[in-house]
């Protein structure tokens, strides 16, 4: 027992020297150490406290940003006294000393003096009576980052954006060709805007509806003092456009149905905001050309991925486009019409960093119609004589803004593009193979005639006889039928009620004389020929070798007067006749007995088929109808 007890003193004693040991050594270190008076001590900890809070102000969690150390972040957060009172083009200004140095570069957020942010670097600082004056020029996002690598998505609507889940580490040109078939439910819901479409604007009446959903990417790569920047718009929309026009000139419309600022997209990445403005608005638009007027409707559905890739390494900016429509087709309506009118839809958003530079856009559909057709009650034609082309194509405009360098002082502003695609759809419909015949029919029957000619029926000789088409509306002005001894052996003249004419003319010779007025004039082919050249009538002559035939533009482009004018006085008239194709190119002749003999041809004596103008201009509803005058002249089909 005794020596149980004595076991325990000894064990004891050696914990309480041991513990003794320990305390004597913890108060040899504090009296080694130098004092502080408190004052000195504050100055300390308050500077110590400074530095930890700009070495976490400039760090991050995330591997992938590194943000130079130069760099001062602003934004609404802070003291309203630690904030700009003002912001223009070059310089900012603050109420107290913000205690920036030449060289810093500022990033704004959204702040109540500039609501779209700003990338700035500090040139100059001074006091003035209004506060503290920090003078600035443009910065980058080169200047800001060392490394970046951010990856951004997101959902527009007339709200605010909010990011999907499709982040992923593609360029913006590969998330546009890689996308997934399969949709997330997000996509998949309903349009986020409509808009009911009843506007008009002369000549042109638009009614309809339109929906839409828009997605904005964004992606960005720094590293090596080189930037790799993408912005785009993926839009899905479903259009139903009606629109009607009448209208006898040429014309080109277009009203905005749609427009609207969207709020600010403002993240951070790392400690820097990045602020994006948005813009968005649809458009309705109509060009064309009528005698008439004319409605047409048509639905559409879209999806498309448009914007740019901009890389500092090449200094270039590439066009990302991506996209289908799909349309069931162009419905039409009309009493009469005759010519072209395109009607158009279009979607116009527009995205930029900081709302210095970035994306304007607009993707859309546009239908075509363009023709001659009119109500008929002719029982075979299913409503309408006529003849048109009708289409739907897509249409895509886009442009990389640079209004301020903030990506890279390299970039530049860039059409990236502006097309009018092949159609998606297309139809030529025709009231017959004889549409044209049936644009003359009426109710009573009345139409167009064929006029025969009648020298040899006359003259009860065995020659040629020659027919064409008189139109309604045109009449005959002139009938002359001569015998062979006669130098005009059959003339007939049709007119219309403006003068126009269009003359036959067969002819024993030459009609010849004299003239002194030479003219110089450009063949063209207007339209080709239904007359094909064979034996003359009552001849063993092959007229064969005159060659093909065609209704020929003959523009008269200089005259001269021989003994007077030393060169062609420039002229603008213009005739048309039926020539052969040989004559094609620039000639000069004399105009010695009008223009019959240049333009007549030998079969076996001459022949001449002429049309021209009083003023030697042609409407264009007359040049369509003596073109087709022209063009029906052959060889008579006789019973």
């Amino acid at each position: 027992m005794k020596k149980w007890i004595r076991a325990v003193l000894a064990g004891t004693i050696i914990l309480a020297l041991i513990l003794f040991g320990i305390f004597a050594a913890q108060s040899t270190q504090k009296s080694t150490k130098p004092e502080q008076n408190p004052e000195e001590q504050n100055t300390s900890v308050s500077e110590n406290s400074t530095s930890d809070e700009n070495t976490a102000e400039n760090s991050t969690d995330d591997p992938d940003i590194i943000v130079k150390d130069n760099v001062k972040v602003i934004t609404n957060e802070m003291k309203s006294e630690d904030q700009p009172t003002e912001v223009s083009d070059n310089s900012l200004t603050f109420e107290k000393d913000p205690g920036y140095q030449t060289g810093d570069v500022l990033v704004a957020g959204e702040i109540s003096a500039a609501p779209s942010g700003f990338i700035r670097k500090v040139v100059q600082k001074e006091k003035t009576n209004q506060g503290y004056r920090v003078e600035t020029e443009p910065a980058t996002l080169l200047d800001v980052f060392e490394k970046a690598h951010i990856i951004k998505q997101f959902r527009l609507t007339e709200d605010g954006a909010s990011e999907t889940g499709n982040n992923s580490a593609y360029t913006i040109k590969r998330l546009s060709e890689d996308e997934s078939e399969e949709e997330t439910e997000e996509e998949n819901s309903d349009y986020d805007y409509s808009v009911s479409i009843n506007v008009e604007e002369e000549p042109v009446q638009f009614s309809g509806e339109a929906g839409w959903g828009c997605w904005l990417e964004l992606q960005i790569d720094i590293e090596d003092g080189e930037v790799q920047c993408g912005i785009a718009v993926r839009s899905k929309a479903g259009i139903a456009l009606e629109c009607g026009a009448n209208s006898e000139k040429e014309f080109e419309k277009e009203k905005t149905v749609y427009e609207r600022k969207l709020p600010n997209i403002e993240f951070n990445a790392g400690i820097v905001p990045i602020v994006i403005t948005n813009h968005l608005e649809a458009v309705v638009g109509a060009a064309g050309s009528l005698e008439g007027g004319i409605h047409s409707s048509y639905g559409a559905t879209a999806d498309s991925t448009l914007g740019f890739q901009y890389d500092s390494r090449t200094g270039k900016v590439e066009e990302v486009k991506e996209g289908n429509l799909n349309s069931d087709g162009l419905e039409w309506s009309t009493v009469e019409v005759n010519g072209r009118l395109e009607a158009y839809i279009a979607i116009r958003p527009s995205a930029k960093l900081y709302d210095s530079a970035g994306l304007n856009l607009s993707g859309g559909a546009v239908g075509k119609a363009e023709g001659q057709a009119k109500v008929s009650m002719k029982d075979d034609l299913g409503g309408y004589a006529g003849s048109l082309e009708l289409s739907i194509s897509p249409r895509i405009k886009g442009k990389a803004v640079v209004d301020i360098p903030v990506i890279d002082k390299k970039m530049q502003e860039t059409d990236l593009f502006d097309r009018t695609f092949d159609p998606i759809w297309s139809k030529h419909w025709e009231s017959s193979a004889d549409w044209q015949k049936d644009m003359e029919w009426t109710e009573t029957g009345e139409q167009g005639d064929i006029y025969v000619t009648r020298y040899g029926e006359v003259n009860q000789c065995d020659s040629t006889a020659f027919q064409f088409e008189i139109p309604k509306g045109w009449e005959i002005q002139t009938e002359e039928v001569g015998g062979s001894m006669d130098a005009v052996r059959e003339n007939v003249v049709l007119t219309n009620d403006r003068g126009v004419t269009v003359s036959f003319w067969y002819c024993q010779g030459a009609l010849g004389g004299y003239s002194r007025d030479m003219l110089k004039a450009q063949v063209s082919q207007a339209d080709t020929s239904n007359f094909v050249p064979g034996y003359p009538w009552g001849t063993d002559r092959d007229c064969s070798d005159l060659g093909e035939f065609m209704v020929a533009r003959v523009h008269i482009t200089g005259e001269m007067m021989a003994g007077i004018d030393d060169d062609y006085v420039p002229v603008d008239s213009t005739l048309f006749a039926v020539i052969p194709t040989s004559r094609l190119g620039e000639i000069e002749f004399a105009g010695q007995a009008g223009d019959v003999d240049e333009f007549s041809f030998d079969y076996p004596t001459p022949v001449a088929f002429i049309a021209e103008a009083p003023d030697g201009t042609f409407t264009e509803k007359e040049e369509e109808q003596v073109i087709r005058i022209l063009k029906s002249f052959k060889v008579a089909e006789l019973d």
